[in-house]
């Protein structure tokens, strides 16, 4: 863990100042900075739920968060901020084949890091459309199991024994998404990724 977060406060430090060194040099939009509906210096906080799939291909819902910032001197055309998700859940008994019985067994994931969006100029006053990278880290921590055999007389045995797992990578997660405004400060956001969609309830503050 504490390597984790070493690395996000790496990652953060490193972003910001490529950020605050390229904001300069940006071209000045069209669109007024007060017609956007989302600008410079604005916060969100998106609270909300992800579709993905297990180990196994089987549906999971886990619940998120994310925060975004718009950048100052990009007239709201870049954001940085950050995501988190966690799950807790079995892997229940399934079989994987002709006598093959996979047996279940718990696991856990949690996943955080940063986000870098950009911002269209949207001609829709309620409409925020983006698209993004997601860069951070994935720890996946899965409970010992076992793969077992079924003769032809029914009997159970051990065929090999998968030790307990705790699993590490890094994420570099293209993304796409928009909100929709239903008030000057809340927003319906939805957001899809190559391994998940999502949606979730913003502020804006």
């Amino acid at each position: 863990m504490t390597n984790y977060i070493a690395f996000l406060s790496l990652l953060l430090a490193t972003t910001i100042n490529f950020i605050s060194s390229a904001q300069t040099k940006l071209p000045i939009q069209t669109k007024s900075q007060e017609d956007r509906v989302f600008g410079e210096g604005d916060r969100i906080l998106t609270i909300g739920a992800i579709g993905t799939t297990t180990k196994f291909e089987r549906s999971l819902i886990k619940p998120s968060i994310t925060f975004d910032y718009g950048l100052k001197k990009t007239n709201g055309i870049l954001s940085i901020g950050f995501y988190a998700n966690y799950a807790s859940y079995f892997n229940q008994k399934i079989i994987l084949s002709a006598g093959l019985i996979n047996e279940s067994f718990y696991q856990e994931d949690i996943a955080g890091g940063l986000r870098l969006g950009f911002h269209y100029v949207c001609v829709h006053k309620k409409l925020d459309l983006y698209g993004g990278l997601g860069i951070g880290v994935n720890n996946s921590h899965a409970s010992e199991y076992s793969l077992k055999k079924i003769d032809d007389r029914g009997n159970i045995s051990d065929l090999v024994t998968i030790p307990e797992d705790n699993l590490t990578t890094l994420q570099f997660t293209p993304l796409f998404g928009f909100r929709s405004y239903l008030s000057r400060k809340m927003s319906l956001n939805l957001e899809a990724a190559e391994s998940y969609f999502s949606m979730g309830l913003g502020v804006k503050f």
